[in-house]
């Protein structure tokens, strides 16, 4: 056997017992949503990874797939945002799969997404007619935009953020979505 045939039966083995080493996969509770983020020392053949989130700990639901970098000996970084995440505990478990189908699952993380935490707009300060991000409560069904006096500015759907108003002057402002309220400041 050459130095290369010897090479190619090493670097086959290692894909048949680990396509991709993974070296760090974190979860982390942040006012934009869930940050999930891991990386990869190597990759053999990656189609891509699968992100499914649960409740309980036990039935999961897909949240997003993230494309894989195939064939790779280099550091890679990845990193998804869970914009949905439900006040509480959520479980989120990573999957990587190979292009032949083969699934490979990493260890569920648990994360606890306080509602006040992930109520926090952004950016704030904002300004007049830019989109602003902001979480609900999961039984919420709309945000309110309220000036500073209690005058209803506006009632917007629970998509994950709003668009402000482009007149909207400047001064403090709450947005209320459920039970809970946050100040915004908006600046000209």
């Amino acid at each position: 056997m050459s130095f290369t045939a010897g090479q190619q039966a090493v670097r086959d083995a290692a894909a048949r017992a680990l396509p991709v080493s993974l070296i760090s996969w974190e979860a982390k509770s942040k006012a934009t949503g869930t940050e999930l983020t891991w990386s990869t020392a190597a990759e053999i053949e990656n189609d891509y990874f699968l992100i499914e989130r649960s409740s309980d700990g036990e039935s999961f639901s897909e949240v997003a797939r993230v494309t894989g970098k195939g064939n790779t000996e280099s550091v890679v970084h990845y990193n998804y945002t869970d914009a949905t995440a439900a006040s509480g505990t959520n479980f989120y478990r990573l999957s990587q799969f190979d292009y032949d189908g083969t699934r490979t699952t990493y260890d569920v993380l648990s994360v606890n997404v306080n509602a006040a935490a992930q109520s926090v707009p952004y950016p704030n300060p904002a300004r007049a007619g830019e989109r602003v991000s902001f979480l609900a409560p999961a039984a919420a069904t709309e945000v309110v935009l309220h000036s500073i006096t209690g005058r209803e500015v506006g009632r917007y759907p629970v998509t994950g953020g709003i668009d402000l108003p482009a007149d909207l002057p400047a001064g403090i402002y709450l947005l209320r979505a459920g039970k809970v309220t946050t100040r915004l400041l908006v600046r000209q």
